[in-house]
């Protein structure tokens, strides 16, 4: 890779970090601990199952996690497009 697809890349990495920002906290935990990716410096972490998830998060159903990450999830496109 060149020097500048490096710096596009890291331009990106920094526009997506700032993007997750605008999630609310709850919905950075779910992303996160459903993907395995830090939103904050895109570094590795363990995924959870939804199961996991809903116990940490308090949640009565697992549906109620798959839910909250989808519009998480689509928060993020929209933002991001």
């Amino acid at each position: 890779p060149s020097a500048e697809d490096d710096h596009l890349r890291l331009e990106q990495r920094l526009q997506f970090i700032e993007v997750a920002t605008k999630l609310s906290p709850k919905e950075i935990q779910i992303v996160e601990q459903t993907v395995g990716v830090c939103l904050s410096c895109l570094g590795l972490l363990p995924r959870k199952t939804y199961e996991q998830v809903a116990l940490l998060q308090g949640a009565a159903d697992v549906s109620v996690i798959e839910k909250r990450r989808k519009k998480a999830l689509a928060k993020l496109r929209e933002i991001l497009l």
